[in-house]
């Protein structure tokens, strides 16, 4: 190789590097089979997460509700709450705050529309009329 001329930079790299007496062989992976989609495991995390998204979507039809008819709304509410309890069991974190934000907001939803319907009843129920 002294005796020849190095030309190009291609060769200039074959000479520079030592020659290989074998090639390397990679070795054979095997493909690892997926895990099917419709484990139990997978279909409760689903269940779970699609729950806490009913969840606000019962929160805000009983807030709108809230505008005609206040029992109506207050079933929703409690609906709601029950929705958003299981909604939170989601393993993703932002199903689990959207649960938990669902489960405030119709909390106090419920917690007001049972504090004004006590204080109408009782409040003035207990007020008589002077005949």
């Amino acid at each position: 190789m002294q005796d020849q001329e190095i030309n190009t930079p291609s060769e200039q790299l074959e000479a520079a590097m030592p020659a290989v007496e074998s090639e390397a062989v990679a070795p054979a992976v095997e493909p690892v089979e997926a895990a099917p989609a419709s484990t139990p495991q997978a279909s409760r995390r689903s269940v779970r997460s699609m729950l806490a998204a009913i969840s606000m979507v019962v929160t805000i039809m009983a807030w709108i509700l809230l505008m005609w008819n206040g029992y109506a709304a207050l079933g929703l509410g409690l609906a709601a709450i029950v929705l958003g309890v299981v909604g939170t069991r989601s393993r993703s974190a932002g199903w689990r705050n959207l649960a938990i934000t669902s489960l405030i907001a119709s909390a106090v939803l419920v917690i007001v529309m049972v504090a004004f319907l006590i204080v109408i009843y009782w409040g003035l129920g207990a007020i008589e009329p002077k005949a």
